[in-house]
């Protein structure tokens, strides 16, 4: 497992990728990398060391920000994007099944009638 770390390591580094471990965490299960090969499209991927690949891509808006860092635990990424601070979970791959079963459902009354209105009608 370590030399496939020391692999990616190795290798994104010779890309001029920028890498981000777990801050205070020496066991590390998750490693972020800040694709800069492309100077108009940044994106940010997520290794999985167990896995042995990248499970997770974040897009970013905005080409020019690079700060990025994972959390004690590695489950949660903190980006730049702009003007604005994102905070995403990392740990969920980007399945379209699965962000489906995860969408709130919302249900909308088939009668919309304010309190008033509702007790009037009784």
């Amino acid at each position: 497992m370590q030399t496939h770390l020391g692999n990616l390591i190795d290798d994104e580094t010779k890309a001029k990728n920028l890498i981000s471990f777990p801050q205070g965490n020496t066991d590390w299960n998750t490693v972020a990398v800040l694709n800069r090969s492309d100077a108009a499209l940044k994106f940010i991927t997520i290794y999985d060391v167990k896995r042995d690949g990248f499970f997770r891509r974040l897009a970013k808006k905005d080409p020019k920000t690079e700060a990025f860092s994972l959390a004690s635990q590695g489950r949660q990424i903190i980006f730049i994007d702009g003007d604005n601070v994102v905070i995403r979970s990392c740990r969920i791959p980007n399945c379209p099944l699965l962000v489906d079963q995860l969408r709130p459902r919302y249900c909308v009354a088939e009668k919309k009638l304010n309190p008033a209105q509702a007790a009037e009608n009784k």
